[in-house]
């Protein structure tokens, strides 16, 4: 660790000092000794390049003195430094609700789902919400789970791909959103299509529902939404009867 931070240390100065280079080349004698023995290392990794004798023997002529030791980044040193100066990823950020976005903590599996999602929107008819890929492309893990700051459009992206999934066979991730967040697509008699629902969930700060059921359409709704894919209001158990959850459920869809 100790080598890899002189490295870094050295390569600093190299781009910083080649911006000011006329030819380019960072000259042994504007270096100290140690940045040249570290950018030394660093070329040994790939990440500086030093003057072969054809360019040394160019920017002698060019110098009007010997040049024998000459440095500058290599493509792969420029993209460490940016990559590593670039600080903590925008999915970190925690001013989040300031801008009316919130904190989405997701499960490997889910954030999979999330990914397969966002890389197929040029192919679906439902695209994902603005900014979604990039949110998932910098997401934060933090012990078992990933972290996102989201938009509420974002937010109801990752419940269509959630819905998505559950149609496609695997409920899972489906039912622990809608049951943590509140939110899922469910089909409305209404209307005849499935649509973005609010339920009752342990998160109560996401955006109201698109849909408002009366009480004949939640028990319809009820009817066609499978036992095992539904996931159980705060306060009732797994077994809880359609009667629990029919009143959870409209209670929320009228609040």
């Amino acid at each position: 660790m100790r080598g890899r931070k002189s490295w870094l240390e050295a390569m600093r100065v190299l781009r910083h000092l080649e911006k000011d280079a006329e030819w380019g080349w960072v000259l042994v004698g504007e270096l100290l000794p140690r940045h040249q023995r570290a950018a030394q290392a660093a070329a040994e990794q790939g990440l500086v390049e030093l003057a072969g004798r054809e360019t040394r023997a160019e920017l002698s002529a060019y110098e009007d003195r010997p040049v024998r030791w000459a440095a500058r980044l290599s493509p792969q040193g420029h993209d460490v430094l940016t990559f590593t100066d670039a600080g903590p990823a925008p999915a970190s950020r925690h001013e989040g609700l300031a801008g009316g976005e919130m904190l989405i903590e997701l499960y490997r599996a889910e954030l999979e789902a999330l990914s397969l999602y966002v890389h197929l929107a040029g192919r679906l008819r439902v695209p994902p919400a603005e900014g979604l890929a990039d949110r998932v492309r910098t997401a934060r893990q933090l012990g078992n789970r990933w972290s996102l700051w989201l938009t509420p459009d974002q937010i109801e992206s990752v419940a269509y791909a959630f819905y998505l999934r559950s149609m496609g066979g695997c409920a899972t991730q489906a039912s622990r959103f809608a049951r943590e967040y509140g939110l899922a697509f469910l089909m409305d008699p209404s209307e005849g299509c499935p649509r973005l629902t609010r339920l009752p969930g342990t998160r109560c700060t996401l955006p109201d529902a698109r849909v408002t059921l009366t009480d004949e359409d939640t028990g319809d709704l009820l009817d066609d939404w499978p036992d095992d894919r539904w996931p159980p209001p705060p306060g009732c158990s797994a077994e809880s009867s359609v009667a629990c959850r029919t009143a959870s459920f409209t209670a929320c869809s009228s609040a």
